[in-house]
């Protein structure tokens, strides 16, 4: 009867909160220390329980090339076709068959942080993205199985469309997000705020991103945690004008 009760009540009121979710999140790079089944599993328990409907379900596309070139440089994603980048990224051999399909993935996941940050600013409801996190590519490099930041392209684009508010940047992995942090990736204007923390765990790029307009920004102190040194030696360039070709790539 009580859950019963919780769908009668979430099919009569407006939900806070919209998920934006693809299947191909379920997508990962064999012997990289991510859940796969992260978002599907989060989704699932919330539909379940009648906490939201299907239509609070939002499906990304993946970032175009000209939002990518917003933070990353040319040659870092002409890079990303090369096996060997990627296998410096993610720490475990890439093979030459599956480069296009990390790709393609990676460029969903930043697709999927810029569909929330369009619906947060224009239904004035909290987005989640539930692929993302990307905290550690920097515009040159990726490292930590970060090869864009997500992040930083969103704030980007927004700031190339007239949005000129601060934006806080709240991050809660347990490693810095040193390439989010990059003043070459996220200029000074925006607010950020990173906790770091043990060097001894993964760096994680499954952390979900969300994303709420707010009017009356808040001012945090700057991190002064040290940055994560899990992929430090993952120096790379990278994204791909292949990768933007395939699927729809128009401009999210």
């Amino acid at each position: 009867m009580r859950r019963i009760l919780q769908r009668l009540r979430t099919a009569l009121a407006r939900p806070g909160v919209v998920f934006i979710y693809h299947a191909s999140y379920a997508r990962t790079v064999s012997g990289v220390p991510i859940d796969p089944a992260r978002a599907d599993e989060i989704l699932a328990f919330l539909l379940d329980q009648g906490l939201i409907r299907r239509r609070d379900v939002s499906r990304p596309i993946p970032a175009s090339l000209a939002n990518l070139l917003r933070v990353h440089t040319p040659a870092y994603l002409e890079s990303l076709q090369d096996p060997a980048t990627l296998t410096a990224i993610f720490g475990a051999p890439v093979p030459v068959e599956e480069v296009q399909d990390i790709l393609d993935l990676q460029r969903l996941s930043v697709g999927g942080t810029i569909q929330a940050t369009r619906l947060a600013l224009g239904g004035g409801r909290v987005a989640v993205n539930l692929k993302g996190g990307l905290h550690h590519a920097a515009p040159g490099r990726g490292m930590g199985f970060c090869m864009f930041n997500d992040v930083a392209v969103a704030i980007q684009r927004l700031r190339a469309r007239g949005f000129t508010q601060p934006v806080l940047v709240i991050d809660l992995d347990l490693h810095d997000g040193n390439g989010t942090r990059s003043p070459a990736a996220i200029p000074r204007r925006t607010i950020g705020w990173v906790i770091g923390g043990s060097p001894r765990r993964e760096c994680s790029s499954a952390t979900a991103s969300w994303w709420r307009a707010s009017a009356a920004p808040t001012r945090v102190p700057a991190c002064r945690s040290s940055s994560c040194r899990a992929g430090d030696t993952a120096r790379v360039p990278g994204a791909t004008r292949r990768a933007s070709s395939r699927g729809s790539c128009r401009d999210v």
